[in-house]
This record gives C-alpha cells, structure tokens and sequence, in this order.
C-alpha cells in the first residue's frame, strides 16, 4: 500500500508531498495518481500562494517494482509534469536540503 508524507522546508519556502508506492499492484494507481497529481498540486497550490510557499509533488517508488523499462513511458509522462520521482531512497537535494 502506499504512504505518503508531507515535508515542509521552511528555508526555500516549499511543501513537499511524498508517496512512496511498494507493490506491483498499485502500478494502475500510480498512474491514475500521477495523471490528477498535476490538478492535486494546482489546487494545493492555490492555499499555499498567499503565504508564499511552493509545492512539489514526489514518487517515491519501489526499484523492486517499478525501476523496470516497460514503464519508462509512465515516467516520461511524470518528467512531462514536472513530478519528480526516485527509486528506494529519496535524496535530501530533493526536497532541498
């Protein structure tokens, strides 16, 4: 199942939002996720402007799993939005430190 935690890094004034994903399963989750994550992160967005903070939206997914090339496509489309995305372990550049 997923996880997902919530990142507040006060210094560059941005929210992270990160969901890690595990299994196979979810793949189809995934993806539905990933095509409302572009509409989750505006409508986010629009709480956050007033106080002058940004958001990002990351994957943080299973190399178990997905780091396969049948869903390059997928992660390609995730670039195209601009959702970051990582396999097992989440660099601390990533969510700016």
């Amino acid at each position: 199942m997923g996880l997902m935690k919530l990142f507040i890094n006060e210094i560059d004034k941005t929210v992270y939002i990160i969901e890690k994903k595990n299994f196979s399963a979810l793949v189809v989750q995934l993806m539905k996720n990933s095509q409302h994550s572009h509409s989750k992160s505006e409508n986010i967005d629009g709480f956050l402007d007033p106080i002058g903070y940004d958001l990002i939206y990351i994957y943080l997914l299973s190399s178990d799993w997905f780091n396969v090339p049948k869903y390059q496509d997928y992660y390609d489309y995730m670039d195209e939005l601009d959702c970051p995305h990582y396999f097992d372990n989440l660099p601390l550049y990533a969510i700016g430190l």
